[in-house]
């Protein structure tokens, strides 16, 4: 039995897949299409999720973007990072906030953040940090804490 390894790149204006030695450019929009893609991310069923500008799923053959994403209409358009927790909700971390994907329905939490990073814990929680204001943020149970320079002892100065 062959192992195949799966190696997926972010370009500035299209994502490139590999598998073995088969490269594959994707433009969603077409060749001619201007999309930033930030982060991708390969969820617990492998299914393959890239955001940027807008948050897109790829079948493996084609793109499906998911316009009803509440980034796309809260004045923010950029998700910065992606995460998948245990329950395969799919985590955005976006300019305005936190922002779940269930598979269904999207939920905005926290708009008054700005996570840039996302990493999930062993016991679940995500920890990000703000790209805005020096802080660290710890989601558990869909309930925020904010760790700021004072809290963690680090001096923060501009």
């Amino acid at each position: 039995m062959k192992l195949k390894i799966t190696l997926l790149f972010i370009l500035l204006s299209g994502l490139s897949f590999a598998q073995a030695d088969k490269w594959r450019v994707y433009h969603p929009y077409g060749e001619t299409s201007y999309n930033y893609f930030f982060s991708v991310l390969v969820d617990n069923n492998n299914e393959i999720w890239a955001a940027g500008y807008e948050f897109w799923k790829f079948n493996g053959s084609t793109w499906n973007v998911y316009s009803e994403n509440p980034v796309n209409s809260n004045g923010s358009t950029q998700i910065f990072t992606l995460v998948a927790d245990d329950s395969n909700n799919i985590w955005q971390g976006a300019a305005r906030g936190f922002v779940k994907y269930d598979g269904q329905n999207f939920t905005t939490l926290y708009p008054e953040n700005y996570p840039m990073w996302i990493s999930k814990a062993p016991n679940g929680a995500l920890w990000a940090g703000d790209i805005i204001r020096p802080n660290i943020l710890k989601l558990e149970n869909n309930v925020l804490t904010v760790y700021n320079t004072t809290d963690i002892g680090l001096i923060f100065q501009t």
